[in-house]
């Protein structure tokens, strides 16, 4: 488990930043911002993709969607 440092701002301050995305448009700005964001700070960024396994499961086959590509 990770350890929470809320009580040291230093910490908090050089933390990356997670933006996540779903594959619609409405995610770029989120993206962008991110990006500009921590590039002026000087920090990370992680991007997440969110994926809805059901759905694409029932389009592709559950098996499809959790496989390890080769």
């Amino acid at each position: 488990m990770t350890t929470q440092h809320h009580d040291d701002p230093h910490r908090l301050a050089s933390a990356e930043m997670v933006v996540g995305v779903d594959g619609f448009e409405a995610a770029d700005p989120a993206v962008r911002w991110a990006a500009e964001t921590t590039s002026r700070r000087g920090r990370r960024l992680r991007i997440v993709y969110g994926l809805d396994l059901a759905a694409a499961g029932a389009v592709n086959g559950l098996y499809e969607v959790i496989k390890a590509p080769r």
